[in-house]
């Protein structure tokens, strides 16, 4: 934390210090300062779509779900080619009950970054709730040959098909 601090002692007007110092903050689960930073960062650098992201993290961890999708929104303004930012607002549509704008999402994440697991969970779990058993599986064993954890993926196919 002290080298962001000193950093921002010395360049309080960049956004990325702004940044750095959210994340260094984000990394203690300090949601509110980390969320103050991510902010200011936004408005010293209106187009910084990863600050967005980072933003709409915080969010999201705090149960702002409508929030946090209009962050993750703003940063694929900026910056649509941006996996992570279509994972989360996949996630944020997914618990407010938006389940086929959250699987558009996830594919397009899975699509951008072909090597990204949590999208390919993500899609496993949406299509669980879903009902699709199909795509469940197939997107479970996608996630086996990214090399998910098996344990993981037994809890879930236990959800398809319960013993």
């Amino acid at each position: 934390m002290s080298i962001w601090h000193n950093a921002l002692t010395k360049s309080p007007l960049k956004a990325r210090t702004h940044n750095g110092v959210g994340m260094a903050y984000s990394s203690r689960g300090l949601v509110d300062p980390a969320s103050s930073h991510f902010k200011k960062a936004t408005t010293l650098q209106p187009d910084f779509y990863i600050a967005y992201n980072n933003l709409g993290a915080e969010q999201f961890r705090m149960l702002r779900f409508d929030e946090a999708k209009e962050s993750f929104l703003k940063a694929l303004s900026y910056e649509f080619n941006y996996a992570e930012a279509h994972n989360n607002l996949g996630s944020a549509l997914a618990l407010l009950g938006d389940i086929d704008g959250a699987i558009a999402e996830f594919l397009i994440a899975q699509k951008q970054s072909p090597h990204y697991i949590e999208p390919v969970l993500n899609l496993a779990r949406a299509y669980i709730v879903k009902g699709d058993k199909a795509k469940a599986e197939l997107y479970l064993n996608k996630s086996t040959d990214l090399g998910l954890d098996p344990d993981t993926i037994n809890k879930l196919k236990s959800m398809i098909s319960p013993q």
